[in-house]
Formats: C-alpha cells, structure tokens, sequence
C-alpha cells in the first residue's frame, strides 16, 4: 500500500502519549516500534469505533501526566509516513467531528491526538 509523507504540528501532551506507549511497547515486547505505526494503529482502532465513544468526554480526560497547557500546546511539529486508508480514516473522523464538537474546521492533528488518547487510556484500563 502506498504511503505519504504527513507534516503534522501535535500538542504536547500527544508527543508525551507517543513516547509512552513506545516505552510500553519496547518494555512488554522487546521491540521498537515507529510513531508512524503507533499513529496508524490507533487511527485504525478508533475510527471504527467512532459513534460508540464519547469524544468530547474524552477530549477533556485529564491525564496524570499532562495539563491544559500541554494538550493545548501545538508546538511538536514532525511528520508520519502514513498509509492511503489511514488517511482515508483520518478525514472520515474530520468530518464526523465537525458535529461532535461544533466546529468549522478540524485538524488531522486534533483527530490524531484524540485516537492516541484512546489507544493510551485503554491501554492503562487493560
């Protein structure tokens, strides 16, 4: 499957979602693993899902590690390499979005953020 080169500008508190559940990965299962494929995996996971989670609910889930101003700060800026249906599930959630929050414009960044939250969460209850 074809894959593209991604620009993205995450909050703090995804890059710090990011190297944990790398660090947790590395611990459990002896390799490393990409932010790409964390990425990937989360988006993929999640999207599915969409309709039975509650994203604003979620979005607002403080997280032990991390505060307002750090999932408000938007200054880790790196890019993925990213796969066509991950994209495809990427601007799937922009749209569903868009009525979830009320807004006129969602960011692949915020949609990313939000399934890496997910797949972090759900990891911690596991």
């Amino acid at each position: 499957m074809k894959k593209e080169n991604i620009r993205m500008r995450l909050s703090s508190e995804s890059k710090m979602i990011l190297d944990k559940l790398q660090k947790d990965i590395y611990s459990k299962q002896g390799y490393e693993v990409s932010y790409s494929s964390l990425v990937s995996q989360a988006v993929r996971q999640f999207v599915p899902k969409k309709e039975s989670l509650n994203w604003i609910q979620l979005k607002e889930t403080p997280l032990k590690f991390s505060s307002v101003e750090q999932s408000n700060n938007w200054e880790y800026q790196t890019s993925f390499m990213l796969e066509e249906d991950v994209l495809a599930l990427l601007s799937e959630l922009q749209n569903f979005f868009l009525d979830v929050f009320q807004a006129k414009r969602i960011h692949r960044a915020f949609c990313v953020r939000l399934c890496l939250k997910a797949q972090f969460l759900s990891n911690s209850n596991s």
